[in-house]
């Protein structure tokens, strides 16, 4: 688990995140990208996700570059906000524990079109969680598409995560 763990930078000072789908803002460059890694650890998998993550005073931002060399056959259907079922979405899963306990932790799904559905979760005992889908993390995001695939730009307000703020090194 310990190499699950993502240093994150914050924005540069004079820099911002103009939430608009595209990951050309300068600040982007100064986050390290990150390969996902397929569920089955495939060698050499046929698209490939890559995730940029930064922080700010009060927001998390996440970029996600995802090949997709048939766009045309993005799966989206019409979704209200918080639909339970966009994970079945063409669409990013982003699983977030700020208190290192594993035990709560909040899920953030966006779809390719950038609509978000985010629910907490509690473990109560081994094999049981419980989902509390009236949370709101106030995520927006906005979605691009490239030649290559789909963008996604994600602001997540810290305090839906971590209502005492958060710090550097945490």
């Amino acid at each position: 688990i310990e190499d699950l763990i993502l240093e994150v930078p914050a924005v540069p000072a004079g820099q911002g995140v103009n939430l608009d789908g595209q990951l050309d803002d300068p600040a982007w460059g100064e986050a390290a990208a990150v390969n996902l890694v397929p569920i089955k650890n495939e060698a050499d998998p046929l698209v490939k996700t890559t995730v940029r993550a930064l922080w700010s005073e009060d927001r998390l931002y996440l970029g996600f570059d995802c090949q997709e060399p048939r766009l045309a056959d993005l799966l989206l259907a019409e979704r209200q906000p918080d639909d339970p079922n966009t994970w079945q979405d063409s669409s990013v899963e982003i699983f977030l524990n700020p208190s290192g306990d594993r035990a709560a932790y909040f899920q953030i799904i966006v779809n390719a079109n950038g609509l978000v559905a985010d629910v907490a979760w509690t473990k109560t005992a081994v094999g049981v969680k419980t989902a509390d889908w009236k949370w709101n993390s106030g995520a927006v995001a906005r979605a691009g598409r490239t030649e290559a695939g789909f963008t996604l730009e994600i602001a997540i307000p810290l305090a839906a995560l971590a209502p005492a703020g958060l710090q550097p090194g945490t």
